[in-house]
């Protein structure tokens, strides 16, 4: 348990849900691909959201792949990357996925906000 200035914050405090929405990538009638989500909100999971560091901003960038935060679930991995994370009003497309360990027992979501996408 953290105290700072007289408010409590237990651990679970932090965890927010967010509802995944899988990427399909299709191709329109002139033979390009398109990308397009599934938005029946029936994936979610709990994580903690965090900004990246610059450690994890420079790699992502290396790879023409730019992160903003990091989300950390203690779970099986339920996105890949090109899929969305909505949280609240905030939107996340998954640039990359690490299975912590390779155990399943946490997975770390790299993502940009995006605030031009609905």
């Amino acid at each position: 348990m953290i105290i700072t200035n007289q408010m409590y914050l237990r651990p679970g405090n932090f965890l927010r849900e967010f509802v995944v929405e899988a990427s399909i990538e299709e191709l329109d009638a002139r033979g390009r691909a398109v990308t397009s989500y599934d938005e029946s909100g029936d994936k979610r999971f709990k994580g903690v959201i965090a900004d990246s560091t610059d450690k994890e901003i420079a790699r992502y960038e290396q790879r023409g792949h730019p992160v903003t935060h990091t989300i950390v679930s203690f779970d099986t991995p339920k996105a890949k990357p090109t899929d969305k994370l909505i949280l609240d009003e905030r939107i996340f497309i998954v640039k990359g996925v690490d299975n912590a360990n390779t155990i399943n027992f946490a997975t770390i979501y790299h993502v940009e906000e995006r605030t031009d996408i609905d």
